[in-house]
């Protein structure tokens, strides 16, 4: 188990359960979803550009467009979101690859699934597998495996 660090202490409150959030943790918390936004937008940009401009399958479509997208997380997370964060970047930068193929291969499946029920049009799939797979998987992961 990691020890708690000093800034970590301090950023609690004695006097009550709620953690004080400095401005470090929240210009972090902006930095990150920010990151993640413009890595969502090149995933789905190159699966749409691929879905719609290609003989490639959805399935292809969406892995590829998953996979642009988490080597742009990555990157952004590590230089811009987390810099300095103590982590060991190999070990860290494994984790998240390992992570990230299953979190592909999971859009893709969720993705072929949906197209082949019937239910869902194409273009709909891709931001619902999303979605799915990032609740249940790619966060828990991330919190407890990843970055733990």
């Amino acid at each position: 188990m990691r020890a708690l660090n000093k800034k970590a202490i301090r950023n609690l409150s004695l006097s009550s359960d709620k953690p004080k959030i400095s401005r470090e943790d929240l210009g972090k918390f902006f930095k990150f979803h920010l990151a993640a936004a413009l890595a969502t937008g090149v995933d789905f940009s190159v699966f749409y550009i691929l879905f719609y401009f290609s003989d490639l399958s959805a399935e292809v479509c969406t892995f590829t467009g998953a996979s642009v997208g988490a080597v742009l997380n990555y990157s952004l997370s590590s230089t811009f979101v987390f810099r300095n964060h103590g982590y060991n970047t190999a070990r860290t930068a494994t984790r998240y690859a390992v992570v990230a193929i299953g979190s592909a291969f999971l859009n893709s499946l969720c993705v072929g699934l949906l197209i082949r029920s019937h239910f869902f049009y194409p273009a709909a799939t891709r931001p619902l597998a999303s979605l799915l797979v990032s609740l249940f998987y790619n966060f828990p992961l991330h919190r407890w495996f990843v970055f733990r």
